[in-house]
């Protein structure tokens, strides 16, 4: 079963702690993403980080990255809370929209 990726709210004051380190982190982020290869923390935890970041806050940039584009479905625990989200990324539109060419 895949590790659960770290909780980046824990952490986000000292990711954020200078301009410098937030726009590497963002910079970073956005960068893998581009990439167009899905990067799962499981995954993600065994690659050498980009410099100047340790693998947990470049999984923050990524993350940041992947909440922009967030949707909420309206499903819920018993309790009400954690509603299911999902992000349909840049790559996967790009195969969707060749599906739809090629299904004519």
């Amino acid at each position: 079963m895949p590790r659960r990726p770290p909780d980046s709210r824990d952490k986000q004051s000292m990711y954020f702690s200078s301009k410098e380190k937030f726009e590497l982190i963002r910079k970073e982020g956005d960068k893998t993403e581009n990439e167009g290869k899905y990067k799962h923390w499981d995954i993600l935890r065994h690659i050498t980080p980009p410099k100047g970041l340790t693998v947990e806050e470049w999984w923050c940039g990524i993350k940041m990255r992947r909440l922009l584009g967030i949707k909420a479905i309206p499903l819920w625990d018993r309790d009400k809370r954690d509603v299911f989200f999902y992000n349909i990324t840049d790559s996967v539109l790009e195969q969707l929209h060749q599906i739809d060419l090629g299904t004519g």
